[in-house]
Order: C-alpha cells, then sequence, then structure tokens
C-alpha cells in the first residue's frame, strides 16, 4: 500500500480510498505473496516488500525487500517491552506463550497473562494492502487495566532517522539519542504515524483508530533503538475490565518518506474530511499573516494602513472574550478598527476553564484514576450543556464586535476524562462535536486551536504552535500544512 508514490491530492474530496479491515493471511499459506510461519517463540511474516521476525510479542528484525536494507537485525532479548498496565499504574510480571493458531485459523496470535489479567496479541496480513496488521487487547477480572505496550526493537540507529508529526517537525536521530524520549498524542505527537527512513528506504507504522491517547517512546540501546507504542485505556482505569484492541499496521517501502506520508495524508483526510472553505469561509484562503493583539496594547493598537496588507491580515485579539461573552471597550473599539480597515478579526474563547467551577460541577473532567477533579478545574467538553453553554458565550461576543474567527483555547488538550457517564476516553470525539456545533451554529466562522491533530485537523484552519516556515519541511507540514495559516508574525 504505501510502496509507490501516490498522485492523490491533498483533499480527501478528490480521491476516495477506504479505510480497509484487517483481513489475515493464512498461516503458512500464500495470500497476495504473504507467508506466516511459526518456529516456536518466533513468527516469520512475509510480504512482497518486506520480511518481518517476532521475538515473542516484539518485532525484532526486518528485511526491506523494496530497497534490500536490514533496518532492524538482532533479537536481543532484554527487559520486555509488551507490556499490560494494571489500573493502578504498576507493570505486573506476564507469562507470555508462544505463537499459535487461535479462533481465527488465518492469523497467529499469543497471550500473555497473569492471575488478574489476559492479554492477546494477533498479527496477520492484509491481503488487499500487503500490510502487516498487529492487534492487542486485554481483559482484567480485578485491578482494572491502565494501558497496552508494544515493542519494536533492534532499529539500526547508524542509518536511520524517526520522522514523526508534531509541532516542532521532530526528526529524531537515535545515534545521538543519549536519554529515552517519549512523545504524547495528541499533544506533541499530531498523528498515529512514524517513519523510520534509511538510505534508500524505510519502515513506515500507522495505526486506523481513533479516541485513544497514545504514547511514542524511543529508547538508544547503543548502535541501535527501540520503540514502544503505547495506547491509553478508557477511564475510569481502576473498573477497566476491557480493552479493545488497538490496531497497527506496519510496512516498508522504497526511496523517499514523502510517498507513505502522502498515502496516509489521503486516508486521513478521508477518515477526516476537512470542512470546505467555500462561501461565507473563502476569506481564509487569502490570509498569509496573522497578528496577535493583547489586552494591553488594543487601546492603542493600529490595523495596518495599506488595504492589501490589510485584506491579508487576521488578527487575532488574545484572551479577549470571557466567559460572560462581554468584551471590555478597548478590544470591541479595536476589532471594529481592524474590522474598518479590511482585517479579520479573531477572538479567543476557553473551551474548558469554567468561570464557576462550581456551577459546572457535575460537568468537570475526573482524573483517570480518582474520582476527583482534575487541577485547575476543566468542563468536559462531552458535556452538551457546557457545549450550548460556549456557543452561547459565542453568539455573545459577536453580538458586539464583528468576528470572522475563534481561537478555541484548550481544545486540543482532550483529557482522558474518569466519568463513564461522559463517554470514558471520548475526548477526541467530543472536541470534534464543539466545532461542529459552532460550525452549524456559525456557518461562516472559521476555528482555530493551540496545536492542530489529526482528529481537529478538519476543523481547525489555524494553530498557533506550528512549524513555522523557515523549518525545512517535514512529517507535520507535510501533513496538514496545506490548510493551515502561517504562525504569527509581527
Amino acid at each position: 500500500m504505501f510502496g509507490e508514490h501516490s498522485t492523490l491530492g491533498l483533499r480527501g474530496g478528490q480521491s476516495h480510498l477506504r479505510w480497509v479491515a484487517a483481513l489475515p493471511a493464512l498461516l503458512a499459506a500464500s495470500v497476495s505473496g504473504a507467508d506466516i510461519r511459526i518456529e516456536g517463540e518466533r513468527l516469520h511474516v512475509t510480504t512482497n516488500r518486506m520480511e518481518a521476525t517476532f521475538f515473542g510479542p516484539e518485532l525484532a528484525e526486518v528485511r526491506n525487500i523494496a530497497s534490500d536494507e536490514r533496518p532492524m537485525y538482532g533479537t536481543r532479548p532484554r527487559t520486555p517491552l509488551t507490556r499490560v498496565q494494571a489500573g493502578d499504574g504498576s507493570w505486573p510480571a506476564l507469562r507470555v506463550t508462544e505463537w499459535r493458531t487461535g479462533k481465527n485459523p488465518n492469523a497467529a496470535m499469543l497471550t500473555l497473562k497473569d492471575l488478574a489479567r489476559t492479554a492477546v496479541l494477533s498479527v496477520s496480513v492484509d491481503s488487499d494492502t500487503d500490510e502487516i496488521v498487529v492487534e492487542m487487547w486485554a481483559d482484567a477480572r480485578e485491578e482494572g487495566l491502565r494501558s497496552l505496550q508494544f515493542g519494536i526493537r533492534n532499529l539500526d540507529a547508524t542509518v536511520g532517522r524517526l520522522l514523526l508529526p508534531t509541532s516542532g517537525d521532530q526528526e529524531i536521530k537515535p545515534a545521538t539519542l543519549r536519554q529515552t524520549r517519549t512523545l504524547a498524542y495528541p499533544a506533541a505527537w499530531q498523528a498515529p504515524f512514524f517513519v523510520w527512513q534509511g538510505a534508500q528506504g524505510g519502515i513506515v507504522a500507522y495505526s486506523p483508530d481513533g479516541g485513544e491517547r497514545r504514547t511514542l517512546t524511543v529508547t538508544p540501546q547503543g548502535s541501535k533503538a527501540d520503540l514502544q507504542l503505547t495506547t491509553e485505556a478508557p477511564a475510569p482505569w481502576a473498573a477497566c475490565g476491557h480493552m479493545p484492541a488497538a490496531t497497527w499496521r506496519i510496512d516498508c517501502y522504497k526511496g523517499d518518506w514523502r510517498a507513505p506520508a502522502q498515502r496516509y495524508r489521503d486516508l486521513m483526510y478521508d477518515r477526516h474530511p476537512p470542512v470546505p472553505t467555500r462561501g461565507g469561509r473563502g476569506w481564509v484562503t487569502q490570509i498569509d499573516r496573522v497578528v496577535e493583539v493583547t489586552r494591553q496594547e488594543a487601546a492603542t493598537w493600529q490595523p495596518p494602513a495599506d488595504a492589501d496588507t490589510a485584506s491579508a491580515t487576521l488578527v487575532r485579539f488574545v484572551g479577549a472574550l470571557p466567559h460572560s461573552g462581554s468584551l471590555d471597550a478597548a478590544m470591541a473599539a479595536a476589532t471594529r478598527r481592524a474590522k474598518q480597515a479590511g482585517c479579520r478579526v479573531m477572538l479567543d474563547l476557553d473551551v474548558t476553564t469554567p468561570g464557576d467551577a462550581e456551577k459546572w460541577r457535575r460537568q468537570l473532567v475526573l482524573r483517570p484514576d480518582a474520582a476527583t477533579a482534575l487541577e485547575p478545574p476543566a468542563v468536559s467538553l462531552a458535556s452538551p450543556e457546557w457545549r450550548a453553554h460556549l456557543g452561547a458565550v459565542a453568539e455573545g461576543a459577536m453580538a458586539e464586535a464583528p468576528t470572522d474567527a475563534l481561537m478555541l483555547v484548550g481544545l486540543d488538550a482532550m483529557p482522558n476524562d474518569g466519568r463513564p457517564e461522559r463517554g470514558g476516553n471520548q475526548a477526541f470525539r467530543a472536541a470534534g462535536a464543539l466545532c461542529r456545533a459552532l460550525l452549524t451554529r456559525f456557518p461562516n466562522l472559521i476555528l482555530a486551536s493551540g496545536a492542530v491533530c489529526d482528529a481537529l485537523s478538519p476543523f481547525v484552519w489555524w494553530a498557533r504552535d506550528f512549524p513555522k516556515p523557515s523549518v525545512e519541511p517535514g512529517v507535520s507540514r507535510f501533513l496538514f500544512g496545506a490548510h493551515l495559516i502561517e504562525p504569527a508574525t509581527p
């Protein structure tokens, strides 16, 4: 699937690719050139583009057939990387079975278990895409579940680099990495996608799942590097008796990382189609600079005198909108000056911080490991009452000041809420629900956020924490840059 360059456009609407379900390959049989073979603790998987060996529950060796490289080699059994975390945060010792056929004879699987928990790791080959599909799920009889980890070992740090979609477009070179680094999705790691780029090709891995918090951990091991992919369980963790399958798809490719990144971008936009920018929203495509004006500067701030410059300028009034929905006089006057000059106006709206925590006590986000509210308190975006309140606040502000866009402060926080009745770990969909509600109420509005991720990319047209134009374009700008205004300029 990721082996060839795609000619599809940046938008999912231009050419739709379906998100295919994993179709396991027959054990020890050929399916689209794939072969799965078990040798005790080892599982050997061969596709048209790669040969992979799992040593126990961890991916330990890979040969990139497409580029004729070995980016991973050597089993090096050490401290387990594939683990199950109990609800109290501990990591129990687990007994690992050998690979075998399970209830589904078309996949190989093993189990990791102790007296209270059982996790299943399944590996198959998708006959439509030729990708290796890794799925992991777990059940607990007591003590709950907090997370699952899947490990990848032995990446050759001397010839490879890890490319990630992050706000700084980070490129991690494990050969120079001195300590373990962890990036959390969706805050720092903007999409569950990464590329290991070698000299002639590389390895790509991504997850088609949505709605879970994840982390990627990179650990240097001399001339090698290990990765851990962690998926958080739905909260509250102490009461979590079942964790649905977390899925990772792995493939090899020949050439530059942009080929698999473009394919993932097409898939991402097919799954999360961007809100169109026609009609009253079309102005956003003409913006080429953002100016930020604080409360202290509002009284004396003047818009650009040049009409062409003004029409291409979006002015963000930082901290402009309190929860009452009423702007102070200086801010309101400054917004009118901006509009009269031809600028577009953005106001801030804090979407998680309650003006009166006691009033919203029943809607506050609970810590996932305890029945107490987060500190400082935050209101759950899964609350319909809170979303309706935010819409009313925005409407009140728009009655006082001309507004083209809203900066939704805190939209990208996405906490794992400990209230099961609020949807558990459904913060991704809750943030999207707020965006949809605002755009339904104000169809010409443009939304912005502190950061962007795949779940927010359909709605967010400006992200404050985004790679600057001077940075060489990396994965983040490749995935999201087509519909993001550049960062603020003086």
